[in-house]
């Protein structure tokens, strides 16, 4: 799968060649292709986190897969996104935090749809 990381007009700090290729399958997977079995090989099996909507809350290894198959269930539509900004920290030897804000544009039956402004972040951990 080609890696294709949309950063036009956005900023990148601090940011490791590894990080960005994650970074890059990642958004590549979930908002480009809507490929779920792609989303969900780089993630880790105790994944937790937020979603976007009030609902979306996975305390509970396993909720969060859930929360991305119920996604991509609603809409397989392409996301457009634009990096508004991303900074990488490192975290030890092996971790990484990532951090930043984007805006996601999705073409529906009813018109776009557009979120702006969206805080991310990420915990990546380097796997041997």
């Amino acid at each position: 799968m080609p890696q294709r990381l949309n950063t036009e007009h956005g900023e990148i700090k601090n940011m490791d060649p590894e990080w960005m290729a994650f970074v890059a399958t990642y958004f590549d997977a979930y908002f480009t292709h809507r490929d779920l079995p792609a989303t969900l090989a780089v993630m880790d099996p105790g994944l937790v986190g937020f979603g976007t909507g009030i609902d979306e809350l996975a305390r509970d290894p396993g909720a969060m897969f859930e929360l991305y198959r119920r996604d991509l269930q609603q809409s397989q539509a392409p996301i457009n996104y634009r990096i508004e900004w991303m900074e990488g920290r490192p975290v030890g030897a092996t971790a990484a935090l990532i951090f930043g804000v984007l805006s996601l544009r999705v073409e529906t039956q009813d018109g776009p749809l557009v979120f702006d402004g969206l805080r991310i972040s990420m915990t990546l951990e380097k796997q041997e």
